[in-house]
């Protein structure tokens, strides 16, 4: 074996002693392995490990140039020695200049980067796209007390081509507003809850995807009386492996993932069991965005956000630190945190997402820092804490020129920020712990528009939504 090492990094290393290597060794995967894809991906990947450990204190930079390449086959990481320095990087040259397509769909495991007790891994500069849409969306165009008949927006996947049997419990459909084409969301119900405006979907025998009734309708059969009505808009969702983009497992240390774009597919799982451990890992300026499909927003972006540890009985993770990260649109929590010990979630926006969830088993040394969070509620389920949500019912009342502002508190809101104006500017007028405000010196016949925000120390601020009334003219 140590012959082949030998030989590979002759062909592959500049010449050079080993006194003489740099601390940092460049190569670029087109000019050194031609084409861009899964084969010399892999290859690329293989030889960078086998260098590292050969030379434990050596750095390999794998360069990608700007371009777009498709990754048609899952790409292993595995046999990463601990000991040394140096780290392997996996470096494009920029967000949206660097694109990878993940095409590997049909393989097993259905996950890009596949990484067993990595230690020392940065991914940087690039944007990776997956292949398929794994939701849907549509408009009611009719309802009774046992269907739901739903005309599938175009270019959309159909539902029987989501219905996952193995998983029907995550079969949903959701109501969503997207008055604003360009930024759809959740709706909530009267009492702010996150998950009553929505319901899980089957075929008329529950074990059955829904059939067609004609030309892009769809026939659906919730499990319960659904608060919706005939033109409400709909997404639809299934549980799908099809979105994630990691699965690291066994524990290791020392994992970088910077100034990446991911784009229908957003989930990347850190599995480890109860004797192993991950310890360093680090997010920033990683972002989940929407797409568009025949010139309409997809209201779902990607099944999920990051999920971080493994449930009940595992392993810990330590020192983990999330930020300046945006995670928009996920079905399923923006980001989970299990097992995880301690750490920094800092300066990251969540928008319309599952939730940011924060079980039981993590430790109070995970803390978080000036976050904000749009119709993604916190679930904090350590001890001594609880959820954190936005404001709701916001109502108001003319009196004159002067208009009195009123709203139903949010759950572990200490402040709540108020902001006020017109269409040219809506500055932040007050900060206080009242859930009413009086303001005054309106002008007759001109439209205002405001805004509650709740503020929470420990985590950040819950954003709200956008309001308007207009004064009548004298």
């Amino acid at each position: 074996m140590k012959v082949n090492i030998v030989f590979l990094l002759i062909f592959f290393l500049p010449i050079s002693s080993c006194a003489d290597l740099p601390n940092q060794n460049v190569w670029d995967i087109k000019k050194r392995y031609g084409e861009i894809n899964g084969d010399s991906f892999q290859r690329a990947i293989n030889h960078a490990i086998e260098y590292r450990n050969q030379f434990p204190n050596q750095s390999i930079v794998l360069s990608i140039p700007q371009g777009q390449y498709f990754l048609d086959k899952q790409i292993k990481i595995a046999g990463m020695e601990e000991a040394g320095e140096g780290w392997i990087i996996i470096k494009g040259q920029g967000i949206g200049k660097t694109i990878l397509l993940d095409t590997e769909y049909e393989t097993d495991g259905l996950v890009t980067f596949r990484a067993h007790k990595p230690h020392r891994l940065k991914f940087t500069g690039f944007s990776l796209y997956g292949e398929r849409i794994t939701s849907s969306q549509g408009t009611i165009v009719e309802i009774d007390t046992k269907y739901v008949d739903i005309k599938i927006d175009k270019g959309f996947p159909e539902p029987s081509d989501l219905y996952q049997t193995e998983t029907t419990a995550a079969n949903k459909i959701r109501l969503i507003d997207d008055d604003d084409a360009a930024n759809p969301r959740f709706v909530e119900d009267e009492n702010n809850d996150h998950y009553s405006n929505r319901v899980t979907w089957f075929g008329p025998d529950r074990g059955s995807p829904p059939y067609r009734l004609s030309k892009g309708i769809w026939r659906f059969f919730p499990i319960k009386a659904t608060p919706f009505k005939v033109g409400d808009r709909i997404a639809i969702s299934s549980k799908s492996k099809q979105t994630q983009w990691g699965r690291f497992s066994g524990g290791g240390s020392d994992l970088v993932f910077e100034s990446i774009q991911l784009k229908r597919l957003g989930r990347i799982k850190f599995l480890q069991k109860i004797d192993e451990s991950w310890n360093n890992i680090k997010f920033t300026n990683v972002s989940i965005i929407k797409f568009e499909v025949d010139g309409m927003t997809s209201f779902y972006s990607t099944d999920a956000g990051p999920q971080l540890g493994s449930a009940g009985k595992a392993g810990n993770i330590y020192n983990l630190i999330v930020n300046n990260c945006s995670f928009e649109n996920t079905v399923d929590d923006g980001i989970a945190f299990q097992n995880v010990q301690s750490g920094m979630i800092s300066n990251n926006i969540w928008r319309n997402t599952g939730g940011v969830l924060v079980a039981d088993n993590s430790g109070d040394n995970l803390k978080f820092q000036n976050n904000q969070f749009y119709h993604s509620p916190v679930e904090d389920q350590r001890p001594g804490n609880g959820d954190f949500k936005g404001v709701y019912n916001n109502s108001h009342r003319i009196d004159g020129t002067k208009v009195h502002l009123n709203w139903n508190e949010a759950s572990r809101a200490q402040t709540y920020k108020i902001y006020f104006g017109d269409k040219e500017s809506r500055p932040l007028i007050d900060v206080q712990h009242e859930t009413s405000k009086t303001v005054e010196g309106l002008e007759h016949g001109k439209e205002y528009f405001w805004k509650v925000d709740a503020y929470n120390e420990k985590y950040g601020t819950n954003i709200g939504d956008w309001h308007s009334f207009k004064v009548n003219k004298n």
